[in-house]
């Protein structure tokens, strides 16, 4: 069992780099083949089909975007969509805007953090960037700490004058109930489909029931359960 564990972590920690980011993409097609599409591709087909089309999806938030491996799968799939970016790490940032250059003024990118209020907080970055979030968890290693920027949701979305959200994705590591409460009207009138990851295994320190919260707070916010995919996926439609 250590052995298989150590292999799963070398091989997530691998695909933070490039070519090797590159070969799963190349050989994302051949698994369609033969098992299909799952997990985030299965949900956007859903939302294709709840839309009427591919076309008929116009905005899409990425939140917690990373490197942009997920904001490039969503400009292709949703080819006349702005996709809206929103990553706070410097370096992941760079990644992510040179990840979407090729798409011009389809792909917006912004370097903060979306949280319950707005200001500087101290942001725990981790060898395994994937892991990086503003909650520090017991047994944590090779943890360094830098300050980052964050703002309402509400706020931002108000300042683009984005009236309808057609898809959202949320991975944020422990941090979706404060950016839920910072976005409590876009989420109540303005999101449509949501995927969000919601890991209640990964928090300590007085955080271990904080996704009762957040699914109150989806389903007070009119959404309905849809499935999993590997993480939640909600739905209006």
């Amino acid at each position: 069992m250590a052995v298989f564990f150590w292999v799963y972590n070398f091989i997530s920690r691998s695909f933070k780099y490039g070519p090797v980011r590159k070969i799963k993409a190349a050989l994302r097609p051949l698994k369609y083949f033969f098992v299909g599409r799952s997990g985030i591709y299965e949900v956007l087909d859903i939302v294709k089909s709840n839309k009427g089309g591919s076309d008929n999806v116009r905005v899409v938030f990425d939140i917690g975007a990373a490197v942009g491996d997920m904001a490039v799968t969503f400009l292709k799939n949703f080819p006349r969509a702005i996709v809206y970016c929103f990553e706070p790490l410097p370096e992941s940032f760079a990644t992510l805007r040179k990840s979407v250059a090729g798409f011009g003024e389809r792909a917006r990118c912004f370097n903060f953090a979306l949280s319950d209020k707005d200001g500087d907080v101290e942001f725990y970055k981790q060898s395994n960037h994937d892991a990086s979030s503003f909650i520090l968890r017991s047994g944590d290693s090779s943890v360094n700490t830098i300050r980052v920027k964050m703002r309402r949701l509400d706020d931002v979305v108000k300042e683009l004058s984005i009236q309808k959200i057609d898809f959202m994705k949320v991975d944020v590591q422990g941090w979706e109930k404060e950016v839920i409460e910072g976005g409590k009207a876009t989420f109540g009138e303005k999101v449509e489909n949501l995927f969000i990851e919601i890991v209640p295994v990964y928090y300590n320190g007085g955080r271990e029931h904080f996704y009762i919260d957040v699914l109150e707070a989806l389903y007070g916010a009119g959404f309905s359960w849809a499935g999993v995919f590997g993480d939640f996926f909600f739905t209006k439609k």
